[in-house]
């Protein structure tokens, strides 16, 4: 299916798969079944009458039955080492009275004496 579109007119429609023309994209089936679109907008389907889905491939029953995994011990548990404390932290002074950086002269040019 092609999802085509006419934003002046706020118009998508659904049609058979075709090139050209103003469009938003090819679309697979379930796609074109679960379209939405904006609020105010208008959708046209002009798809053909649904067809019945195709059957499922038939897969043939393997052979041999597939090897079991190998049994896999679980590891002992052992408990994390507790995380080392971290260094006190020391007061950053600031002196906002005077601004060092080109950004911040800039931002306090109207409030500094």
């Amino acid at each position: 299916m092609t999802l085509r579109f006419h934003a002046t007119r706020r118009e998508a429609a659904l049609v058979p798969l075709e090139q050209g023309g103003p469009r938003a994209g090819d679309l697979c089936r379930a796609h074109a079944r679960d379209v939405r679109l904006p609020r105010g907008w208008a959708l046209r389907d002009a798809r053909p009458p649904a067809l019945p889905d195709p059957p499922p491939a038939v897969r043939p029953a393997p052979a041999v039955p597939a090897p079991a995994p190998p049994a896999v011990r679980p590891a002992p548990a052992v408990p994390a080492p507790a995380p080392a404390p971290a260094p006190p932290r020391r007061p950053v002074r600031v002196d906002l009275r005077e601004p060092r950086t080109p950004l911040l002269q800039r931002a306090f040019r109207n409030v500094l004496p």
